[in-house]
């Protein structure tokens, strides 16, 4: 193999040899779509993982995985089908693509619902209380 003289042009050959892609779509099934909260989570969960680069695609739009403001602007809403590409290390891409998955199969539930259901509910127990 022929040596190249710059270094870091060398480490790209060989990192992009080496790395494992996983492409498949994901279901917003949540009843906001994609907003502040579940882009949060999404980033989050992405930033566990920093050796795989994400990149989104709905609409025509391209956002990258690592960012809230990337994400809100492809306005995914209910029912929008986003596809997913992954990219890096065979074991982390597994991962977050299970991880990724299980986030939104649940709907984005341990981020919205805990606040908005069960603080709405106290905070009507309360009113309820002092009304009568």
């Amino acid at each position: 193999m022929k040596r190249l003289c710059c270094q870091k042009f060398y480490f790209f050959i060989y990192r992009r040899s080496v790395a494992y892609i996983i492409r498949g779509q994901l279901l917003v099934i949540n009843e906001i779509g994609l907003h502040a909260r579940p882009c949060a989570k999404i980033v989050r969960t992405v930033k566990q993982y920093p050796d795989v680069s994400v990149i989104f695609a709905y609409d025509q739009k391209t956002a990258d995985g690592g960012s809230i403001i990337d994400l809100m602007i492809l306005a995914a809403g209910r029912d929008a089908l986003l596809e997913a590409h992954l990219e890096g290390p065979k074991s982390d891409c597994k991962a977050l693509w299970a991880d990724l998955q299980r986030l939104f199969e649940s709907g984005f539930r341990d981020c919205e619902d805990r606040f908005f259901v069960t603080d709405h509910c106290r905070n009507k127990k309360k009113w309820d209380d002092k009304q009568t």
